[in-house]
């Protein structure tokens, strides 16, 4: 777990969090996160295209 601090595993554990540390590509992560993070969100009643509290948004291409 490169350039993770030696301290961080340990303060997660302690609050009930997991940190999982691969060696890949971090937008490639995404593909891993995303699915559950919008399923978490539509369980709560959350709509993407419509945030509670962001007044602005930019589009990056």
């Amino acid at each position: 777990m490169s350039g993770i601090p030696g301290r961080l595993p340990g303060e997660m554990a302690r609050t009930g969090r997991r940190l999982a540390a691969v060696d890949r590509d971090p937008v490639a992560g995404l593909v891993v996160t995303q699915p559950p993070a919008a399923a978490l969100g539509a369980a709560g009643g959350l709509d993407p295209d419509n945030p509670r509290h962001p007044t602005r948004s930019g589009i990056y291409v």
